[in-house]
């Protein structure tokens, strides 16, 4: 089950339109890149991840495996049905 985040509304109409033209642009780094990248596949599992979405992205601060499961968590990744460990974005 995921975790509530809290809401933060838009500061300004200009913030409003930034994040309309980019959902992600909320997500703090490194997590966004993560979204980005895992976006781009079909599919991801951890194997995927540590090989290609997360590479450089644990020196960006925070560990790789605390990474992973922000990014499995995040309401914008969803675990596909009917298979175990296989996320989509």
């Amino acid at each position: 089950m995921k975790t509530a985040q809290t809401l933060t509304l838009p500061a300004s109409p200009e913030e409003l339109q930034r994040l309309l033209a980019d959902p992600s642009a909320a997500a703090p780094e490194p997590l966004r890149t993560a979204l980005r990248r895992s976006a781009v596949v079909q599919s991801f599992d951890r194997a995927l991840f540590d090989a290609v979405l997360g590479a450089g992205l644990a020196a960006a601060g925070k560990p790789l495996d605390e990474l992973f499961e922000q990014l499995v968590r995040h309401p914008f990744v969803q675990t596909l049905p009917g298979l175990l460990q296989v996320w989509s974005a």
